[in-house]
């Protein structure tokens, strides 16, 4: 499941900036075992990604769009409670966390989402595009 090992430990001592969470995601790699968590984070009109890794932490500035485009779709879109599963071998898990004040929502998956959750392969996309750069 989400933030386990150093990951919790990292994002329980991020600095209090006063910005606040828009969602966790948790990407492991099989064949490597790397895993990578993406703290989304927005502060007025800022939205940042907060990258931990095991080597270290990393701040990137998300486009003003591409962060209105992740709330749109967190807020708008319809996702199936519990689609049909799969597995397989080589790959990645990846788990998304949402939390807004007392509520909660954590969803996993193998390799990509399957169709029923296509909403959050989009998050990963828009997340993944400034993490490759």
């Amino acid at each position: 499941m989400l933030n386990s090992g150093f990951h919790k430990k990292a994002l329980d001592e991020y600095p209090k900036d006063g910005s606040s969470r828009i969602l966790l995601l948790e990407w492991r790699e099989s064949s490597t075992g790397e895993v990578m968590t993406l703290d989304l984070r927005k502060k007025g009109e800022i939205y940042f990604i907060v990258c931990f890794y095991l080597y270290g932490t990393k701040r990137l500035d998300m486009d003003y769009s591409d962060g209105e485009l992740i709330e749109n779709i967190i807020r708008n879109e319809k996702v199936a409670i519990m689609p049909q599963g799969n597995i397989g071998l080589d790959g990645c898990m990846c788990s998304i966390l949402f939390t807004d004040g007392l509520n909660s929502a954590e969803y996993e998956w193998w390799v990509d989402p399957v169709e029923e959750w296509k909403p959050f392969g989009e998050i990963v996309e828009i997340l993944f595009k400034y993490i490759q750069n």
